[in-house]
């Protein structure tokens, strides 16, 4: 492997360690998601229950779930991007050990008025994003 090659790899690795985690992790939108799938499965099972003689398009039933799938991930996504806006260095994270960007301390007590707060300002984020008509 040459130098450069090398070199390359260890910048990459740098810029995978600068990223900020998510706020929300992605373990708790699987895990919602595995709870609204069981229980449109079971809301499902009980119409063809009740209307036995009535067909189902189980393909039209997949592309909906997906369809349900690919928005709650962008609105899990955008709430965890109006998170990390409202974190006390925000969106950027904190300075590298090395920056002259000036340190604050920060120890908030999270109280319920400002929990409040935060979580106004992220619906307001987020709201405001989705109407947003783009693309």
């Amino acid at each position: 492997m040459s130098i450069k090659a090398q070199d390359s790899e260890d910048e990459g690795e740098d810029d995978l360690s600068n990223t900020l985690a998510s706020i929300l992790n992605v373990e708790l939108y699987l895990t919602l998601e595995r709870a609204r799938e069981n229980m449109i499965r079971e809301a499902l099972q009980q119409i063809r229950e009740q209307a036995p003689d009535q067909s189902f398009d189980s393909e039209l039933s997949g592309i909906l779930s997906e369809a349900d799938h690919i928005h709650n991930k962008s609105v899990f996504d955008a709430i965890n991007e109006a998170l990390n806006m409202v974190r006390p260095y925000g969106s950027k994270g904190e300075p590298m050990p090395w920056s002259t960007t000036p340190r604050r301390s920060f120890f908030v007590y999270a109280d319920e008025e400002h929990l409040e707060k935060i979580l106004k300002t992220v619906k307001e984020n987020v709201e405001g994003w989705a109407n947003t008509r783009a693309g």
